[in-house]
């Protein structure tokens, strides 16, 4: 079974320590309200806004999206073509695939 709110996550080798925060100002590194959760590569620490009123699959969303940002800096991230894409619009498409993943395979994650 899939524990609710992970505190700690493993990442391709490197542990990952996940904090939940009840305002949006505490998640980010300078106090600003502007994002549901960060990934802070220095400390190896994902913080995530969970003012216990978000619904599991948002909370899981950002989780994912932010555990996407820590594989894709912890493998020097590249990609192929002339132009980078928006590394954000990336890392939110590979998050709501993994999502979907689980969602889909309950056998395998519930």
């Amino acid at each position: 079974m899939i524990e609710k709110r992970p505190r700690k996550l493993q990442i391709l080798g490197f542990e990952y320590t996940i904090e939940y925060h009840a305002s949006l100002s505490d998640v980010t590194h300078d106090g600003r309200d502007m994002a549901w959760g960060t990934c802070d590569y220095q400390t190896a620490t994902i913080r995530i806004f969970d003012d216990g009123e978000r619904p599991d699959a948002e909370v899981w969303h950002t989780i994912w999206h932010e555990v996407c940002h820590a594989i894709f800096s912890i493998c020097g991230r590249t990609f192929a073509g002339k132009e980078k894409p928006d590394e954000e619009v990336v890392v939110d498409q590979v998050a709501s695939g993994i999502v979907s993943v689980i969602r889909n395979n309950p056998k395998v994650f519930g």
